[in-house]
């Protein structure tokens, strides 16, 4: 089952073909957005060594108290600043009130749903929409966050926020700022 998440971005197509795709302004590793997911899914106190960029989300993260992935998407879905360590996506084309400038549309032709709070783990979820005020997902494109090179986390709401780049092979089309039609990436 093929996902189509949106992204709203001031560059054009062409550099974000050069730059390889969307990345963060603070880019984790596989390792540090793996930790950083199992900190707060796991519910451990331990700290999670983050680039020094992100020193907003490390005063909110590594405290020695216990949080929930819940707790996790709220923390970066305040920061947008050049301190952010995820790309934030939409499941609309509105992009979360980002659609001024250019639209991104991404293609995910398999991605897993892991349940922070039943631990169920679910292959081509019907939605990654999250329903509860209460519930979050880590969303890869494995079934097991060790072996993920895709990971994201979402909570309620529409948007999905990739803790690791999202490579250009997934942007499939671009909608120009002022333009009704979308164009091949």
């Amino acid at each position: 089952m093929p996902y189509t998440l949106y992204r709203g971005d001031e560059r054009s197509p062409e550099a974000i073909r050069d730059a390889g795709g969307f990345g963060a302004w603070v880019s984790l590793t596989l390792t540090q957005a793996r930790a950083l997911v199992g900190r707060f899914n796991n519910a451990s106190t331990d700290d999670v060594d983050l680039p020094r960029q992100a020193h907003r989300l490390i005063a909110q993260v590594n405290t020695g108290k216990k949080a929930k992935l819940l707790d996790l998407t709220r923390y970066v879905k305040v920061i947008r600043d050049r301190t952010s360590v995820q790309v934030s996506t939409d499941l609309t084309p509105e992009c979360g009130g980002y659609a001024s400038g250019n639209i991104f549309k991404m293609r995910f032709d398999t991605l897993y749903s892991h349940d922070s709070q039943t631990g169920l783990v679910i292959h081509n979820p019907d939605s990654l929409e999250v329903t509860s005020h209460f519930g979050a997902k880590v969303i890869t494109d494995t079934g097991d966050l060790a072996t993920a090179r895709l990971i994201a986390i979402t909570s309620k709401g529409n948007e999905v926020y990739f803790l690791t780049p999202i490579p250009v092979a997934n942007i499939s089309h671009c909608k120009l700022k002022g333009s009704d039609s979308w164009q091949a990436v």
